[in-house]
């Protein structure tokens, strides 16, 4: 071999040598780094290795390397080499088909899972190591006792009932105050006739029109025994309240020459299990529309005389 071609092999080699030592020390380096991860990172971590039967079929997995905090995280010792279905046959095809899937689409994944074993749960991601042909998966996890669960679960819950609790409340309080500041007056009572709300729209006109103003809890008919002309017309809605009618209807109230007119709307109030537990009633005064429509009604009336002509003479 000519000495030129001997210095050439040499040199390649000693770049190729020198190349994988780079690698080596790379892969030392990884190697170290995750040992110290894996040793003292909080999340419990392992590489399971799926098995398959002679169709291709998963049918069960071992674990061939767990952190220490395995053990503290699921409290059941993980010994490397065995099978699940060696270690927790009875719960094997809870856990089996998460870990096939991402052995098969290589899409990781995160699921919650109980422990039966050591009834703990986990909380679970879990990630297909390349390549693909060692069908094995990386799982980092974290573990809760049940009955810690369950009090989470339980402080989760009463949380999330407070917040709604919370917005229902602002709801009811928006509500409350769009409704009283209607320019209607409102009432809402229970089926005994005792009042259960009254708006400041309606104890205003009450006020204004009676001199008295009725209070939340009042017997709504022992108030109104000296209103006369208001009981004698709320005694014939009576029949379609106590029977849960709705419906739109106008009244007049007062003496002849002072009448005012109101248009009643009324709706049932009922529970949850449908059940007719009271009652709202709007009303809007429509005096002023009352005048104007008699008044334009006399006025067309008296036009009309103005304009028929007199057959007196004819005859």
């Amino acid at each position: 071999m000519p000495a030129d071609n001997a210095m050439g092999c040499m040199e390649q080699l000693q770049a190729r040598l020198q190349a994988l030592e780079a690698e080596n020390h790379q892969l030392r380096l990884k190697a170290a780094s995750f040992d110290a991860l894996a040793k003292n990172m909080n999340e419990g971590l392992c590489v399971l290795e799926l098995l398959e039967d002679e169709c291709g079929q998963y049918y069960d997995y071992r674990h061939v390397l767990a952190n220490e905090a395995c053990v503290r995280h699921t409290n059941h010792p993980k010994h490397l080499g065995l099978t699940a279905r060696e270690t927790i046959p009875d719960e094997v095809e809870s856990w089996l088909p998460h870990f096939a899937e991402v052995a098969r689409s290589g899409q990781s994944v995160r699921f919650v899972e109980r422990l039966a074993v050591s009834d703990r749960w986990l909380n679970l991601s879990v990630h297909r190591l390349e390549p693909a042909c060692s069908k094995r998966v990386l799982v980092i996890f974290t573990g809760t006792p049940g009955e810690q669960m369950a009090v989470d679960q339980l402080q989760a819950l009463n949380k999330e009932l407070a917040q709604k609790v919370g917005r229902a409340q602002a709801n009811s309080k928006l509500l409350g105050e769009l409704v009283d500041h209607s320019v209607a007056n409102v009432f809402a009572a229970d089926r005994t006739f005792r009042l259960l709300a009254i708006n400041r729209t309606a104890q205003e006109t009450f006020m204004r029109w009676r001199g008295v103003v009725p209070k939340v809890g009042e017997h709504i008919p022992r108030f109104l025994a000296h209103q006369p002309d208001i009981i004698s017309r709320l005694k014939l809605l009576w029949p379609r309240i106590l029977a849960g009618e709705s419906f739109v209807d106008t009244v007049a109230i007062g003496q002849p020459d002072a009448q005012r007119h109101y248009e009643v709307r009324y709706n049932p109030l009922r529970d949850a299990d449908n059940a007719i537990q009271g009652g709202f009633l709007f009303d809007d005064d429509s005096s002023p529309v009352v005048r104007w429509t008699a008044q334009q009604l006399d006025t067309a009336g008296l036009s009309i005389a103005y304009a028929r002509p007199s057959y007196a003479g004819a005859f």
